[in-house]
């Protein structure tokens, strides 16, 4: 988290802003394949194992769960992280996360889901990369599809899973 190396590194000259964490996406075609099921347990795992500091940011717009699996009431969401003044200073955007008991730092998608279209996927991208200058992980839970707000986090991600589930065509009985 924001605390004595970030301020070290700062006093150094070095941009505090700048990403030094890794930002891991997970993305899906469709819904209901796992997705945040899986960016949640990986995002608890990473942070109980490793001891890192981890953040798990909820993008899937407009009906995102994570808060749901991991039984929190967020009262801010990735709407208020992108708010110039938060947007900008470190320690206001930390304080925008919510810790949970598994020791993972979220930051909620918006809370009325007809708030989702209120979302920039540019600054999408820049929130992003400042979490990643807070944390040693963010695992970002994207929408289903590809969207721009998938694209965003696509390509500020130092690693991408794309997330499917195994099926086959129902025979039509159709011959070539």
């Amino acid at each position: 988290a924001y605390g004595a190396d970030a301020l070290r590194i700062a006093a150094s000259g070095h941009d505090p802003s700048a990403p030094s964490g890794s930002i891991i996406s997970l993305f899906g075609v469709k819904g209901g394949v796992g997705k945040t099921t899986l960016a949640t347990n990986l995002a608890v795992a990473l942070a109980q194992e490793t001891s890192a500091s981890v953040a798990l940011v909820d993008l899937d717009v407009p009906f995102g769960d994570v808060a749901l699996m991991l039984d929190i009431q967020p009262e801010q969401s990735i709407l208020d992280a992108l708010d110039d003044s938060v947007l900008n200073d470190m320690e206001q955007l930390q304080r925008v996360l919510v810790r949970t008991q598994h020791g993972v730092f979220v930051l909620s998608s918006p809370l009325a889901p007809a708030d989702a279209r209120l979302l920039d996927s540019v600054r999408a991208g820049q929130l992003l990369s400042r979490l990643a200058a807070l944390h040693q992980f963010v695992i970002v839970d994207t929408p289903a599809g590809l969207t721009e707000l998938t694209a965003a986090a696509l390509d500020v991600s130092e690693l991408t899973l794309l997330v499917t589930t195994p099926e086959c065509l129902a025979y039509l009985g159709l011959t070539s």
